[in-house]
């Protein structure tokens, strides 16, 4: 089988926007809010400081001059930036970030794909790894990758935390104390109990 000039698949994971509240004392949650700071950082290529010539034969990689061109305007002139900032308030008991994640079998055929052969042998191939239980495999290890918390950027050390899925089905499931799960935790009876 050739590869063909066109070929995609539509994925399969589409997380929505994520929402940050915070659980007081109480328990009454409150939207997080984001601030707007606006920083002058400095320039950090050295190529302000050149005024870069270029002729025909550089084109082709031959020549490429640089002529000294520093002035003080140039390398003193801020490089302005603004950056979102969000802080958690001194009142705050808990973080809680909410987000959809939408999960479809888009893996099952190719999206396009410009070659009838290929595509056959592609659709074949995706039926006979369902037949295998290739896709409980999969589902395996999505669940374990969201029920351990490994989708939190560097917060591997931190206080202890749950996660909670809840499904379009209605159901809940609840992993307390996720910051203690481990890979040689036993996966397929925690999985299991769910």
């Amino acid at each position: 089988m050739n590869l063909p000039n066109q070929l995609t698949y539509k994925r399969s994971l589409h997380p929505g926007p994520a929402v940050f509240f915070y659980e007081d004392a109480e328990e009454k949650q409150h939207p997080l809010t984001i601030e707007r700071t606006k920083i002058r950082g400095s320039k950090s290529g050295f190529a302000e400081a050149y005024q870069v010539k270029k002729d025909k034969a550089a084109e082709s990689g031959i020549n490429i001059s640089l002529k000294p061109d520093a002035t003080t305007q140039k390398l003193s002139s801020g490089n302005p930036h603004t950056i979102d900032t969000c802080y958690l308030p001194p009142e705050a008991e808990t973080l809680i970030c909410k987000f959809s994640l939408r999960i479809a079998a888009n893996s099952l055929k190719p999206d396009t794909c410009s070659d009838a052969e290929c595509w056959n042998s592609l659709t074949n191939f995706t039926a006979l790894y369902k037949k295998a239980g290739g896709y409980f495999e999969l589902a395996e290890r999505y669940a374990k990758n969201i029920l351990s918390g490994a989708w939190l950027w560097r917060n591997r050390d931190t206080a202890a935390f749950e996660i909670t899925v809840e499904t379009s089905e209605g159901n809940t499931y609840t992993l307390p104390n996720a910051h203690l799960q481990f890979p040689d935790i036993p996966w397929k009876k925690i999985l299991q109990r769910y």
